[in-house]
């Protein structure tokens, strides 16, 4: 939804680059969830995709994540490239979208709620 909000009215209104939108939103919570997975799930907390599903996937879940993430991530270039190729303010702005989904994916990777540095190197929580 903040993406959505983001959009400022100079940027195109096509249907596709709402779809583009979703697309980056989903990816970015489902990575969210992925990543939050483990911890979550060890602390009893439900808000997750992953641990809502799990009841019907069973040890699976991760695995479907990461096959539903590179769905979306080839959902999403193809959505780009249509909408960019629309005019310049929609090449511009997927390049926006691009860049703030890019920024948030790598800090859901790499926050302190679900990761620390031991002896200099990344580990997960």
């Amino acid at each position: 939804m903040a993406i959505h909000l983001l959009r400022p009215s100079v940027y195109p209104n096509a249907c596709e680059a709402g779809l583009l939108e979703l697309a980056i939103a989903r990816l970015i919570c489902l990575s969210n969830d992925l990543v939050s997975f483990e911890k979550e799930s060890s602390i009893g907390d439900f808000h997750n995709e992953l641990i809502i599903l799990r009841s019907e996937l069973g040890d699976k879940v991760q695995a479907w994540a990461s096959m539903e993430i590179r769905s979306v991530q080839k959902r999403i270039h193809l959505l780009a490239r249509g909408v960019a190729s629309q005019s310049t303010a929609c090449r511009t702005w997927v390049e926006c979208l691009f860049f703030a989904g890019w920024r948030l994916l790598g800090w859901s990777d790499e926050t302190s709620r679900y990761v620390s540095y031991v002896n200099g190197t990344l580990r997960p929580n």
